[in-house]
């Protein structure tokens, strides 16, 4: 007889393909096939996580349409099954395995447009936080590179070499396709929810400077990740614009990393 560890590891494995012979043996069939039985099971959950990754990608299956989208979804099931019941937060990996996906392979902007879904598929769950006034930083002692600044939890910046806003914008249902020009030398973006979604174009040592402070990075870190990109960033306006854009949920004390 197996023990538990052993069903639970045969029964997931039935979930992605065959049925060991093990755990086929135990289940009563009832007048049907217990591999038919494991089936029907198979079936309802590919077809609900499925349905979990269209909503969660809409305009990636409109870009490769219905039929291939299931495949490349089944595809991934197989390969990563969920670690909990609540679905969520399933298929944050899926714009990772779109890049490694070789039937998607001649669409270069397929797995970024992805990455775009998914920030707006977070940002929309997320808690609406009240923004931080600039006049707290008054109140803050030490060095001021030191300083973390906490970006709210409903704006997210993503960097693309394609047009993904656009392309994410054609594929809404009250957009128009034709005439879409995807040229450009890619996009800087800052994607934020709150009663509305709003996706904006940055400039790069801008874009570099708040997405490291929203990666957890010091001030003094994130500035000079900036002057990397370009020397003409201006940290005081950019900061400054930090506070007027109400992006900023907390201020806090640290080290300068």
């Amino acid at each position: 007889m197996p023990g538990l560890h052993e069903l639970q590891a045969g029964f997931c494995q039935s979930v992605v393909g065959e049925a060991p012979a093990e755990l086929l043996q135990l289940i009563a069939g009832d007048g049907f096939d217990p591999a038919a039985r494991l089936g029907i099971y198979r079936n309802n959950v590919m077809t609900r996580l499925t349905n979990t990754l269209n909503a969660a990608y809409p305009a990636v299956c409109e870009l490769v349409d219905a039929r291939f989208f299931a495949y490349a979804a089944t595809e991934f099931v197989r390969q990563n099954l969920p670690e909990s019941g609540c679905l969520s937060g399933y298929g944050a990996d899926f714009p990772a395995f779109l890049a490694g996906f070789a039937p998607a392979a001649d669409l270069h902007y397929l797995a970024d447009v992805a990455r775009l879904e998914w920030a707006i598929h977070e940002i929309r769950q997320s808690a609406v936080l009240p923004p931080v006034p600039i006049a707290a930083l008054a109140a803050m002692r030490g060095d001021p590179a030191g300083f973390k600044v906490r970006i709210k939890p409903t704006v997210r910046f993503l960097a693309s070499a394609f047009a993904i806003d656009r392309i994410w914008i054609a594929h809404q249902a009250e957009s128009r396709r034709d005439g879409l020009q995807l040229d450009g030398a890619g996009v800087w973006l800052q994607v934020e929810a709150t009663e509305v979604l709003r996706i904006v174009q940055l400039a790069p040592s801008v874009w570099e400077f708040r997405a490291r402070l929203a990666e957890g990075a010091s001030l003094g870190s994130a500035v000079s990740q900036a002057f990397a990109i370009s020397a003409g960033f201006e940290a005081t306006s950019a900061l400054a614009a930090l506070f007027a854009d109400e992006l900023v949920a907390d201020l806090s004390q640290g080290d300068d990393t």
